[in-house]
């Protein structure tokens, strides 16, 4: 492992019900020194999903998931 590497991870969620969790798991990342990066973050595409993260450079994948109530 390279010595201070910073990872990119993507997080991804629907944005409106899980913002409050979603800004509170992109803040702790970015406290232990990860770069959080989402969709919201880039243009619009037609591109796959996963293909375009991949092309960003994110391994990691973060997915935030909840219950209907």
């Amino acid at each position: 492992m390279v010595a201070n590497k910073r990872y990119q991870i993507f997080v991804s969620s629907t944005q409106a019900d899980l913002r409050n969790e979603r800004e509170a798991i992109i803040s702790e990342l970015t406290k232990v020194g990860y770069i959080a990066v989402g969709m919201e973050q880039f243009t619009a595409t037609d591109e796959e999903q996963m293909d375009f993260i991949r092309q960003r450079n994110c391994s990691p994948y973060f997915g935030v998931m909840g219950a209907a109530n």
